[in-house]
């Protein structure tokens, strides 16, 4: 491939100034101010290697990671193998390799909790000499009946009241191996009335005969993950140990053992809201399943949420921590749509993958009046105009080619604009060319041939006036290399499949058409000597990348990382009965380009062209939302889709106010991305809002009475409430600080609460202006605008 001028791949991240900080990193920033660890930060990573990392845990360590480079901390790498059963030495490589992907390095502060072992022992053998713990032999199932309910209290189990000596003697047996699996447990003497279950005499050791992939067979009593877990964090002197939020009520467990083992200032436990995303299962214990039941291609599978099956779909770490800073920090559990993961593979993809031109479906396209032995090499570049990147290519261009299948159409109706008999369309970098013939399949009566001629004075985008054509893609037939591509799909066909019918398993919403493998595609040579991994944009097909593992010299092996749009939505447009039909996103699969091609085969656009076509008035509405409004033509492609749908933006579009068309593009952003995403399973016409409060809403935000962050707030009060965005302003007090001396109170405080820093501000250091800004915005509630912060800040602490 020609040299391509762009900004390269890199898993290097950047320290960056704490600025709009989640209340993670404001507790952190407090702790740094108040000088409670002496001025330490040391978070960690604490994954069980018992599987792959998935993108869940990406959000995870992006912020552990994160948090200690915004503080000037460290971060530690600690492999939690406390359960010898289901550990293995291949998923800490894996894990190892997908962090360092991601682009994050924890230095010489590689962990294992196996390593502490004999410390634990030892923490365990202080709390009995404490009277803190004792042995217990109930069984399994003893336990948990003696634990007790939600409603009602615990008993004791009649082994606690041992003496030190008979427990200390039991455990020192347990670790001799005297005793079988289950015969004994250790367990923490707490309180078994507590509110807290986790607080009801927890697990602290069990017995387990089993040979550890580190430790060997040294050990056959191991720590239990609510008595290593904290100790650990204590051992490596971890200053915040932050977790997801199913470990809240376990927090209680791990301040009793700091409590009862360790002096001041001891770590502690920070929860977060875990990352549920649409359309996937985050259970290592799933997943795990999906593995070695063979539903997948093992754990590196592109339809995979592991970070291992995301890089081999071509998904960028660049794009994984774009997800993860856009998801955020939050106390409560949601979940988090697909489409906002596309977004921002998209969004980086766009800016970083080359375009060239392949086929998936091959047609084979003749062109009579062009001179049989002649090739011409037509220059085309890799990006397109909105793209600020520089490269151009070489294409052979020639008598014989080949399109896409679905760019042709013998009896086409009326919605149908590409190339069919008599009509004309536009090769990409080429010329315009008119269908004279086809030639059919003697047996099968399918098209194999469709014969052109091309018009000389149109090459490379000069027309001549009043021929308004489409443009395909193609390649040339003696030219083009042969590569296998695999298309793939989202792993379920549902947004939550946890979320499980009566009778049903969640392997029952797997989607039978996630994975499709095209044996013979295309491509343009300009790609063959290329190195496994890079990416592209196949023009009009969408984001591909040369699999890694498969792709050699002689067979070139592409996975489709994701659509130019999502194929999705057209389920939402389309005017079939997907109950009845192959759903929208389904490959196609080929046809002979006959009119009575069933309407699930059809592409999405071509689902909104017949809409179109039987309601002229939404034929009018796309032609003046892209001439008279300037909307994008995907824009405006989807808002002429449906009736109800125009009349919402039109609607909105009357309430934003202004002069005449101001405004469409704030509202029409608002509708395609916010009210459409909400309407996946909702008819518009249900939703509790109407276009007026969405166009009221973008108003706002245009003309600064809001900010964009409390736009989103107000939006999700919208949707609960039904209320008028003004309304939700006032009630909610989240009008805009617009003057200095509205905000001149909350920047004197943060400066008089951090005053050890603004003298450091004084003394030169003046990356702390971020830490500032940062500290008002969250004191404004994100209510100030944060160049008028900026000023003010460095105003009053020059002043002084």
């Amino acid at each position: 491939m020609a040299e391509i001028t762009t900004s390269p791949e890199t898993t290097t991240v950047e320290t960056v100034a704490p600025e709009n900080l989640d209340f993670i990193r404001a507790i952190v920033a407090e702790d740094v101010r108040q000088n409670r660890y002496g001025g330490r930060v040391v978070t960690r990573f604490p994954p069980e290697p018992n599987g792959f990392l998935h993108i869940g845990h990406a959000k995870s360590i992006c912020l552990n990671f994160g948090v200690a480079l915004d503080f000037g901390g460290v971060c530690n790498l600690r492999m939690d193998d406390t359960n010898p059963a289901t550990e293995d030495i291949a998923y800490v490589k894996a894990i190892a390799r997908d962090i360092r992907w991601l682009g994050f390095d924890w230095g010489e502060r590689l962990y294992f909790a196996s390593d502490y072992y004999e410390q634990l022992y030892a923490y365990a053998v202080q709390l009995i000499e404490a009277g803190k713990a004792y042995v217990d032999s109930l069984n399994e199932e003893e336990i948990r009946a003696y634990r007790g309910t939600v409603t009602e209290p615990g008993r004791e189990s009649p082994y606690r009241n041992r003496s030190v000596e008979e427990n200390l003697d039991l455990f020192a047996r347990m670790r001799a191996g005297e005793f079988a699996d289950g015969a004994h447990v250790l367990r923490g003497k707490i309180d078994m009335a507590a509110a807290n279950m986790k607080m009801r005499d927890p697990l602290f050791y069990r017995i387990r005969h089993a040979h550890h992939y580190r430790t060997g067979n040294l050990w056959c009593i191991y720590p239990m993950y609510d008595f290593a877990h904290p100790l650990s964090d204590a051992i490596e002197g971890v200053t915040h140990s932050i977790c997801t939020l199913e470990f809240e009520n376990n927090r209680e467990v791990y301040d009793w053992l700091m409590e009862h083992t360790q002096k001041p200032p001891r770590p502690h436990q920070y929860e977060f809201a875990r990352l549920n995303l649409d359309y996937t299962v985050m259970s290592k214990r799933k997943l795990l399943q999906l593995v070695t039941e063979g539903h997948v291609d093992g754990w590196d599978d592109p339809r995979m949420p592991t970070i291992a099956g995301l890089r081999r779909r071509g998904v960028t770490p660049e794009a994984i921590r774009t997800f993860s800073e856009r998801v955020g920090v939050a106390k409560t559990n949601s979940r988090v749509e697909i489409s906002l993961l596309d977004y921002c593979i998209r969004d980086d993809l766009n800016f970083r993958a080359p375009r060239v031109m392949a086929v998936l479906r091959p047609l084979k396209l003749i062109i009579d009046n062009y001179p049989a032995d002649q090739v011409e090499e037509l220059d085309a570049s890799y990006w397109p105009r909105d793209v600020p990147n520089e490269g151009s290519r070489k294409v052979p261009f020639g008598r014989e080619l080949y399109i896409e299948r679905d760019d042709f159409m013998e009896f086409p109706p009326d919605d149908f604009y590409r190339l069919a008999p008599g009509r004309e369309i536009r090769l990409r970098f080429a010329y315009i060319v008119k269908c004279v013939d086809v030639v059919k399949d003697p047996q099968t009566g399918e098209v194999i041939e469709v014969h052109c001629t091309y018009d000389p004075a149109t090459k490379g985008g000069v027309a001549s006036k009043g021929r308004r054509v489409q443009t395909i893609h193609w390649v040339s037939a003696p030219h083009a290399l042969p590569a296998e591509v695999r298309l793939y799909d989202r792993l379920f066909t549902v947004p939550n499949p946890d979320d499980l019918e009566e009778g049903k398993n969640f392997k029952d919403y797997l989607n039978p058409l996630s994975k499709e493998v095209i044996a013979e595609a295309w491509i343009e040579p300009s790609v063959a000597n290329d190195p496994a991994g890079i990416r592209y944009q196949f023009e009009r097909l969408g984001y591909f990348v040369s699999d890694a593992e498969d792709s050699q010299p002689g067979r070139l092996v592409y996975n489709r990382i994701i659509e130019l749009r999502d194929p999705w939505l057209a389920k939402r447009d389309a005017p079939v009965d997907t109950a009845q039909t192959t759903p929208v996103s389904a490959p196609a699969t080929k046809s002979s380009g006959s009119a009575s091609e069933p309407e699930s085969r059809r592409s999405k656009s071509d689902l909104r062209d017949s809409v179109r076509a039987a309601t002229p008035e939404l034929v009018e509405r796309l032609a003046s939302y892209t001439q008279d409004l300037g909307l994008s033509y995907e824009d405006a492609d989807l808002l002429s889709s449906d009736l109800a749908l125009a009349r919402f933006f039109e609607e909105g579009l009357a309430a934003y106010g202004g002069a005449e068309n101001e405004g469409a593009k704030s509202v029409a952003n608002w509708v395609t991305n916010e009210v459409l995403r909400e309407a996946k399973e909702t008819p518009i016409s249900e939703l509790p809002i109407q276009g007026r409060q969405v166009g009221e809403l973008a108003a706002l935000v245009d003309r600064g009475e809001i900010t964009p962050a409390m736009a989103k707030e107000v939006f999700a009060l919208m949707l609960r409430t039904g209320a008028n965005p003004r309304q939700i302003v006032r009630e909610q007090g989240l009008e805009p600080i617009r003057s200095a001396e509205q905000l001149q109170p909350f920047v004197q405080k943060v400066i008089a609460t951090n005053e050890a820093k603004a003298e450091q501000y004084r003394n030169g250091k003046s990356g702390l202006l971020g830490f500032f800004v940062g500290q008002v915005m969250r004191e404004t509630q994100n209510r100030a605008d944060p160049k008028l912060v900026q000023e003010l800040v460095q105003q009053i602490l020059k002043a002084k």
